[in-house]
């Protein structure tokens, strides 16, 4: 019992401190590349309603 205890906290703090992060900074280049290339659903309802 104890040793199972022991691996879900293992296997917890690691997704908290190591997989979080990453996935948090991924999500934020995707987002800022999205934003910054123009292919925002923003920029294309400016784009169409210019017709």
């Amino acid at each position: 019992m104890a040793i199972t205890v022991a691996y879900g906290l293992v296997v917890a703090t690691f997704i908290t401190l190591v997989l979080l992060p990453i996935y948090i900074t991924v999500l934020n280049q995707v987002r800022r590349f999205i934003h910054w290339s123009g292919m925002g659903v923003g920029q294309r309802l400016r784009k169409w309603s210019r017709r």
